[in-house]
């Protein structure tokens, strides 16, 4: 039989136990090491659908409440170009109450948010960042770095990204039926009696090319992914599709971005919404915060990231550039 001390000193060490492992929990949840569980197939052949990844996330900007109060850790750590990184969505910042993952950007763009609004009585609502959902995509675009795509080829600041990683694009593949038999039927997006549409690494286009069921396989170029591209505003003059677009400056912290009427698209979300500016447009002349402006100067650095399946992946091509402060951490992967 235990003695009352004993038994109490038993419960005394099992309450501090609970409590050290719980704070233990929550420092490394939220400050050191998470988990998500990846539901598309933006980042093949690197990260599969269902695949659940591990994310550092020290050094990083990190959100937490405590009694009822928000609070925000800046970080110190920079993401490195190549570098797969979790962050919170950018344009998760308006949500509809009853399809919370529905793109209310998207909809926009197509022409459908109202009549959705209208039709289902639903509402819009603003999300803090740490509430915003979590997306994971690779760093090709560092902060002053100029981004532009060409032929398939990313470049930066004149240099082409020699990647150490594998990344998929669309081919349509012309042959019989054996050919089918040669592809992972998650790879094939189309198929007609003709042909077959997939997404595969070069490597596979290599193999193909050496089968003699193979009759040709052609680019498919010009693939749009989303309902409009980066920046949504000049989409029907740019044109831009997965494989073509830019040139982009992506903003660096401190640097100064000259802005004009034409060129304000580009920057208008940073001033706005990421940096909580009031801006607005009058007699083709830009003001922020009622102050007339030729030029702004970011208070954080941006990123612009993409997907491995590149013609698969809405990214910075749709909806620009990743906010600092919206990044969670870095995935240990591939």
């Amino acid at each position: 039989m235990f003695s009352k001390n004993t038994k109490g000193n038993i419960i005394n060490a099992v309450v501090i136990f609970g409590i050290v492992a719980f704070i233990g929990y929550f420092i490394i949840s939220r400050f050191v090491l998470s988990s998500y569980l990846v539901p598309s197939n933006s980042m093949e052949p690197a990260i599969l659908p269902n695949d659940r990844i591990w994310v550092n996330k020290i050094g990083f900007c990190s959100y937490f409440s405590l009694w009822g109060k928000g609070f925000k850790i800046p970080g110190f750590k920079e993401p490195q170009r190549g570098n797969v990184v979790v962050f919170h969505f950018p344009e998760g910042d308006s949500v509809l109450i009853k399809s919370p993952f529905y793109n209310v950007y998207e909809l926009r763009a197509e022409g459908k948010l109202e009549k959705i609004l209208r039709d289902t009585q639903d509402s819009l609502i603003y999300l803090p960042i740490k509430y915003r959902p979590n997306y994971v995509k690779r760093i090709v675009g560092l902060p002053g770095d100029t981004i532009i795509g060409v032929n398939k080829k990313v470049y930066y600041n004149g240099k082409k990204n020699s990647p150490n990683y594998d990344v998929k694009h669309l081919y349509k593949l012309f042959g019989g039926d054996a050919v089918r038999i040669k592809i992972d039927i998650s790879d094939i997006c189309k198929e007609t009696e003709g042909y077959i549409v997939c997404s595969i690494t070069n490597k596979e286009l290599t193999e193909l090319l050496s089968l003699s069921c193979v009759d040709s396989i052609e680019q498919c170029n010009n693939n749009r992914t989303c309902g409009y591209y980066f920046p949504e505003e000049l989409d029907n003059v740019n044109r831009w599709n997965t494989n073509e677009f830019g040139p982009i400056i992506v903003p660096k912290k401190g640097k100064s971005l000259d802005i004009t009427s034409e060129n304000l698209p580009y920057y208008r979300r940073i001033i706005s919404i990421y940096e909580n500016n009031l801006l607005c447009v009058k007699n083709d002349s830009v003001f922020v915060n009622g102050v007339f402006a030729k030029s702004y100067t970011p208070k954080q650095d941006y990123y612009f990231v993409m997907g491995d399946n590149r013609d698969l992946s809405i990214d910075s091509r749709n909806w620009g550039f990743v906010p600092y402060d919206h990044i969670i951490g870095l995935v240990f992967c591939n």
